[in-house]
């Protein structure tokens, strides 16, 4: 059964970080109908050059027909006057969710999800550096900067990252909360701090319409726990590459995207004596190691699987037609609308109780789906319909998967 799902949490990214100039304000209605909300309507909105020419302010509301409601709200790329090098995000969300869907770790061989009323939260901080060398020798600004249409568009003459590209060491504090109610006892807790640190190398000749390069990164996350539960520590590695196909009279752009991504929990098997009793060292479902949702193994439900160790990979046809009618509908007119894309993908991924690259390939999961891509007021908008052997999703998102 298709099941719409607007924005999720962590999908809720910043909009496309390649810089428009000027002032722009925008507030964009919307309403959809899902099995978890029923009919929802809410309304989004972005500024951006605001207050800094660089920076953008993002928002978004919304309230159901069963009582559900959410709101998200972020400060983006904001600078401190003489840190040239460095840009500042804040990031908030709160949603309340009577039927929500929700997979414990003891019933993942169950394909029947856990509905029960709940409440999520979050709230993160983060300072990115930019190396000053490649994109950022000009300052963190500059790395801001890149190619708004295909006629700017140019080949990766080079993979040296003084030379080309931008390398950025970001810092992120989050806290975040998942309260189930009465099912809270399931969950090893309902609340993690923890502090990530994420090295990462982008070299894609755009990151909205990329047709050449790749982005590389690697994530250390870890929860220093308290006298209620106990530490641990993930790391994550992802890499995605792109290859220009070419262009003809019915498609201006034509690429194929490739991602891989794998995680991995290393204190998983170790313990922690907290008030006489012994824990294991590992994060709740919903801030560990997962796959399901709207990035990787779309056609399954927001994490359906979790344990120790996971891979997954992505493969993407993306395609820009020569042919673009949006701007002329009614209603959006209004919208700046300069591009769409066809998007066709094909998933593959897999979690195990241990970091063994034989066992992650044994009994693959695989999702494929289609989707299209819009740049809207500066906004890359997602729209993804995904189908596994368990059922399809359509998930209304913001930014590219990878």
């Amino acid at each position: 059964m298709a099941l719409i799902n607007l924005v999720q949490a962590d999908a809720l990214q910043e909009p496309d970080n390649e810089t428009e100039s000027g002032v722009n304000n925008k507030l964009l209605p919307f309403a959809f109908t899902s099995d978890s909300m029923g009919v929802a309507m809410g309304v989004g909105g972005v500024s951006t050059g605001t207050i800094q020419p660089q920076a953008s302010l993002f928002g978004l509301g919304l309230y159901s027909s069963n009582d559900s409601w959410i709101y998200y709200l972020a400060a983006l790329n904001f600078q401190v006057p003489q840190w040239h090098q460095w840009l500042f995000s804040v990031y908030a969300f709160d949603g309340k969710f009577t039927e929500g869907r929700y997979y414990l770790s003891e019933d993942q061989a169950s394909a029947e999800p856990l509905i029960t009323a709940a409440q999520e939260s979050f709230f993160k901080t983060q300072a990115k550096y930019i190396f000053p060398w490649g994109k950022g020798s000009g300052g963190a600004i500059n790395s801001l900067t890149g190619p708004r249409n295909l006629s700017e568009l140019k080949p990766i003459e080079s993979w040296n990252p003084l030379i080309s590209g931008t390398t950025s060491l970001e810092f992120e504090g989050a806290w975040q909360r998942r309260d189930l109610g009465e099912y809270n006892d399931l969950q090893s807790t309902d609340e993690v701090t923890s502090l990530s640190v994420e090295l990462a190398y982008d070299n894609r000749n755009s990151t909205q319409i990329p047709s050449d390069g790749g982005r590389i990164s690697f994530k250390a996350n870890h929860d220093p726990g308290n006298s209620h539960r106990p530490q641990w520590t993930t790391w994550e590695f992802e890499s995605g590459v792109f290859f220009d196909i070419g262009a003809n009279d019915l498609f201006k752009q034509q690429v194929l995207g490739l991602s891989v991504w794998t995680a991995d929990t290393p204190s998983w098997n170790k313990t922690q004596t907290l008030a006489g009793e012994s824990y294991y060292q590992r994060p709740p479902d919903y801030a560990g190691v997962t796959l399901g949702g709207w990035d990787r193994l779309r056609g399954f439900d927001s994490g359906r699987y979790s344990d120790r160790s996971a891979i997954s990979y992505s493969a993407e046809y993306r395609v820009l037609p020569s042919w673009q009618p949006l701007q002329e509908l009614p209603l959006i007119s209004s919208y700046e609308i300069p591009w769409w894309q066809w998007v066709f993908f094909l998933d593959a991924g897999n979690v195990h109780d241990r970091y063994d690259l034989r066992e992650l390939h044994r009994d693959m999961k695989f999702s494929v789906g289609a989707g299209i891509r819009l740049k809207v007021e500066g906004i890359i908008l997602r729209l993804d319909y995904a189908a596994s052997e368990e059922g399809s999703h359509f998930r209304v998102l913001i930014n590219h998967p990878f």
